[in-house]
């Protein structure tokens, strides 16, 4: 085997190498999930709202663990990736309420991108990694669902002021939000111990996950029956990142038009407000 095929080969290893990289580059930037709270109001003196997240204990006699929550968050995470709450809810007397949340948005992790400038073409790169090419001006980061380029699906990033009057550029989101992507589940009202034997597998419970809804607008109606028993009961609910949701066919930067779920690499979902309110 002469030299020049040996080098040839090389190359070829390490092209295959780069581009399996680019192509996963999504599972190096969300290594590991992270949540924290919410905030919480009720327009009633009858009930009271806390938020609570479960921590899932694999092989352990007690499943779940609840921590207080003040906001939530959810950054880092994976496609089918979910997450469980309880709404804790103290009684003075029996009722029915609704919970709304509201002031969903979603937002990009700070310092992700950066705009790089290679042979008079701007890229949004993720460190070094070139991952999409933008508009002429670097002001905008275009998705096409065809090879040509001519079929929009919309604006993935924009690239300008961090804020009014900043002289600092960020990327931020336009029409691609992850807060699209996320499924609501609701398992019910029940006791602290109505989750005990409940796995952390949305798909296992077939009439939740039949059920499920998209996150925008959520609602939630309970309804105590009785004080008798407790005063303090919980509403359970998991948010997933819906895999098939996420999924999007586009032209990627080798020119190439395939699916997955990389346009929502390093966002954020924040749900900033629930509210009670007695019905």
């Amino acid at each position: 085997m002469n030299k020049r095929l040996i080098i040839n080969l090389i190359t070829l290893v390490i092209t295959a190498f780069l581009l399996i990289f680019v192509v996963r580059a999504w599972y190096v930037t969300n290594e590991k999930a992270s949540v924290s709270g919410i905030i919480g109001s009720s327009d009633s003196d009858d009930f009271t709202l806390e938020l609570e997240r479960g921590i899932y204990n694999s092989g352990s006699q007690t499943k779940w663990t609840w921590v207080s929550t003040n906001d939530l968050s959810i950054q880092n995470m994976q496609p089918g990736d979910a997450f469980f709450f309880r709404f804790k809810i103290t009684a003075s007397k029996a009722g029915s309420f609704r919970i709304t949340l509201s002031k969903i948005n979603s937002s990009l992790q700070e310092n992700t991108f950066v705009r790089l400038l290679e042979n008079t073409k701007y890229y949004a790169a993720l460190n070094t990694t070139k991952l999409y090419e933008m508009d002429s001006l670097g002001s905008e980061v275009e998705i096409f669902s065809d090879v040509s380029g001519t079929t929009s699906l919309g604006i993935l990033y924009n690239y300008g002021p961090k804020e009014e009057g900043s002289e600092e550029n960020v990327f931020t989101l336009d029409d691609f939000l992850v807060q699209d992507t996320f499924k609501y589940y609701d398992y019910g009202i029940g006791s602290a111990s109505f989750f005990d034997s409940q796995n952390n597998i949305v798909t296992d419970d077939g009439t939740v996950y039949d059920n499920a809804e998209l996150l925008n607008n959520i609602s939630i109606d309970y309804e105590i029956q009785s004080i008798d028993e407790s005063t303090i009961w919980y509403g359970y609910f998991a948010l997933e990142f819906n895999e098939e949701l996420s999924m999007k066919s586009y032209k990627h930067i080798d020119g190439k038009v395939k699916s997955d779920s990389n346009l929502y690499q390093a966002q954020v979902l924040n749900i900033k407000e629930f509210a009670l309110t007695e019905i």
